[in-house]
């Protein structure tokens, strides 16, 4: 699997507990995964698949949705970024120009 991206977050409990969470884009043999992970009250880990298919596109709609679901629920980000950020680490987003730039200097 090849981790695209990955954020950790955090919400504190009515009790003043921090309950801890991470969300991750990856891809395995052409499929696209968004998982979200988070330790439940009993600590243990529970994990959500919030999509699972081949369109980058509808993922980044699905991850947006859930992440604006968990922001409401409380959970913050220990590192801001917004989402739509996402879009530079994909090559197929940029001008050909510099998809031509990124991929040599990958190389």
């Amino acid at each position: 699997m090849n981790l695209l991206f990955l954020s950790s977050l955090e919400k504190t409990t009515e009790e003043g507990h921090i309950t801890n969470a991470q969300v991750s884009i990856s891809e395995q043999q052409g499929v696209w995964y968004a998982i979200w992970s988070e330790l439940n009250e009993e600590g243990e880990p529970t994990q959500e698949t919030w999509y699972e298919g081949l369109h980058w596109q509808e993922l980044l709609a699905v991850f947006r949705e859930q992440v604006f679901a968990k922001q409401c629920e409380g959970f913050k980000p220990l590192v801001d970024m917004g989402v739509r950020e996402l879009a530079i680490v994909d090559v197929r987003n940029l001008p050909p120009e510099d998809a031509l730039l990124q991929r040599a200097a990958c190389r």
